[in-house]
């Protein structure tokens, strides 16, 4: 087996992840704030992704760190994304 494989293969569903993400975020629409609050026009939003997951964007973080450790052969390195679990 070639060596670079598994860094190939993880940087190209790290790719595919980051560009999933940005649609996450713009399923959301002018529900995305950067803290956790309510305010005036908040709705729940339950259409494209949200309609199938909860939090699409954490399983995505969740995903994401996965492949840094396989990407980065280092598994301190990998391993410290989980710190804040």
């Amino acid at each position: 087996m070639n060596a670079e494989a598994p860094f190939k293969f993880a940087f190209t569903i790290a790719f595919l992840c980051a560009a999933l993400g940005l649609l996450f975020y713009g399923a959301l629409g002018t529900n995305y704030r950067g803290g956790v609050d309510l305010y005036d026009a908040h709705e729940l939003v339950t259409t494209g992704p949200y309609a199938v997951m909860r939090h699409p964007i954490y399983a995505g973080f969740v995903l994401l760190m996965l492949l840094v450790t396989l990407i980065s052969a280092d598994w301190v390195l990998g391993m410290s994304g989980w710190s804040w679990w």
